[in-house]
């Protein structure tokens, strides 16, 4: 725990009784960093196309056969039930896309990127403003062929504002397989707030 006591001897050969919880802070340590500033806190990548309206003009994959294996990059809109909201409906619910019915064998590896309204999946990378997040699943030993179901969960507000993208109507989502593509179905997407 944070409060275990370790004893050691100092340099002047007196016995010191120390906890966990001292080491947590430098200044009782008797270390003090310089403080500089962080220069890629505040830096954020820039979208590949101004204005974002890709939504409307890339002919998305539809989802209507559900489940969808992802052997290939797919392409879908999902519809945002609010748009243009205030700063303070910001502040108070994220908009969260849902990537529901994520099923996939508990013995494979699978992993795939997520994006919004990117227009050409071939120069998608993780250092793109496009780029929401990752689904990956590691493989677990059992017997038999048993099945994971699962949902991912991704923020977006952040995205959106720097997409441009607040006042669009829906947003494109590609699914990019990395890895075992073809051991993972998914079966839908909504977009809900929290």
């Amino acid at each position: 725990t944070i409060y275990a006591p370790t004893l050691f001897y100092n340099e002047e050969a007196q016995l010191v009784r120390v906890t966990v919880k001292d080491c947590c802070e430098n200044t009782k340590l008797g270390y003090v960093y310089q403080p500089v500033p962080i220069p890629w806190l505040n830096n954020k990548p820039i979208p590949r196309v101004k204005k974002s309206k890709i939504a409307k003009t890339v002919e998305p994959t539809t989802l209507s056969t559900v489940p969808v294996t992802l052997d290939k990059v797919v392409k879908f809109v999902v519809n945002r039930p609010k748009k243009s909201r205030s700063s303070k409906q910001k502040e108070d619910e994220e908009e969260i896309l849902v990537i529901e019915g994520i099923e996939v064998e508990k013995g494979k590896y699978v992993k795939f990127d997520v994006f919004v309204n990117d227009e050409d999946e071939t120069e998608v990378g993780l250092d793109k403003t496009e780029y929401t997040g990752s689904f990956a699943h590691l493989p677990h030993k059992r017997k038999g062929n048993m099945k994971v179901k699962t949902t991912l969960k991704l923020g977006l507000n952040e995205l959106l504002e720097n997409l441009e993208a607040e006042d669009d109507d829906s947003v494109l989502v590609t699914l990019v397989p990395k890895f075992g593509g073809n051991d993972v179905t998914v079966a839908g997407s909504k977009i809900e707030f929290a």
